[in-house]
C-alpha cells in the first residue's frame, strides 16, 4: 500500500467518532537484549508474562474494531517480536516502531521506526561471563 493512501485512511480514520483512542500503544514484550542503566522499562516493569501472538491478534483486533487506526510498538524491545509487529502491520493503518536499534527490522515492514539513540552514549551492553 502506497504511503499517500495510507494517508488518506488515517485522515479518514481519525475523523471518525470512536468508542477508544485513534492512537494506542502497546508494550509488546518486557524482554530487551540491552541492559541500559537509564531505561524506566527496567527500573519499572517485573512483569515477565508475555502474551501469547493468538492473544495480540485478538487485542489488536478489538481496538481496530472501535476504531484505533494508528499504534506504537514499545517493550522492552519491541524487535524480539517480529511476528507481532507483522502482525500489526497487516491490522493498522499506521504502526510506528520504538527500538534500541540493535536488530534489523526487516525490509518488508515499512513502517516509522524510532531508534533510541541513548544507547551509544551510556554503557548498554550485558557482559558475558
Amino acid at each position: 500500500m502506497s504511503k499517500i493512501v495510507r494517508l488518506f485512511k488515517f485522515i479518514k480514520e481519525f475523523k471518525k467518532k470512536r468508542e477508544c483512542p485513534s492512537v494506542v500503544n502497546f508494550d509488546i514484550t518486557s524482554r530487551c537484549n540491552l541492559d541500559c542503566e537509564h531505561c524506566y522499562w527496567k527500573k519499572t516493569s517485573d512483569s515477565k508474562k508475555e502474551l501469547s501472538d493468538k492473544e495480540w491478534k485478538e487485542i489488536f483486533l478489538k481496538y481496530k474494531n472501535k476504531g484505533t487506526s494508528s499504534t506504537f510498538l514499545t517493550g522492552g524491545e519491541p524487535a524480539l517480536r517480529l511476528n507481532v509487529i507483522r502482525m500489526a502491520d497487516k491490522i493498522f493503518n499506521s504502526v510506528t516502531i520504538v527500538s534500541n536499534g540493535t536488530i534489523k527490522i526487516p525490509e518488508d515492514i515499512q513502517r516509522r521506526i524510532f531508534i533510541s539513540i541513548e544507547c551509544g552514549v551510556r554503557p548498554c551492553f550485558r557482559t558475558l561471563s
